[in-house]
């Protein structure tokens, strides 16, 4: 599953004033152009999270498994401070990459 990538002004309609955006539909992330690198970053860690948890079928699993409709509003709610707590630690963990040393196998 390939996405898309497309900076777009800071008024377009997908953004709804947001850094960033999906469309599940067109597998696009939208994302406001001219922001600092570390906010794109970011922007794009989120939103792809926002992307697997939609086309990687956790959204439909929460659903079935709290037993609540897949459009239940409390669904939306956890999806978004889920990502908004994973977020960090993923570019943290992406950031450490630089860092990773051959280790003999224990």
């Amino acid at each position: 599953m390939a996405f898309k990538i497309c900076e777009v002004d800071a008024d377009h309609p997908e953004l709804d004033g947001d850094y960033g955006a999906c469309s599940y539909k067109d597998y696009t992330i939208f994302v406001r152009q001219g922001m600092p690198t570390d906010l794109l970053i970011n922007t794009l860690v989120h939103e792809a999270q926002h992307m697997l948890w939609e086309h990687g079928g956790m959204a439909d699993l929460m659903a079935k498994e709290l037993g609540i409709d897949r459009k239940d509003e409390s669904l939306a709610k956890f999806e978004e401070l889920w990502i908004q707590f994973q977020t960090p630690h993923l570019i943290s963990i992406v950031e450490s990459v630089s860092g990773i040393i051959e280790c003999d196998h224990v």
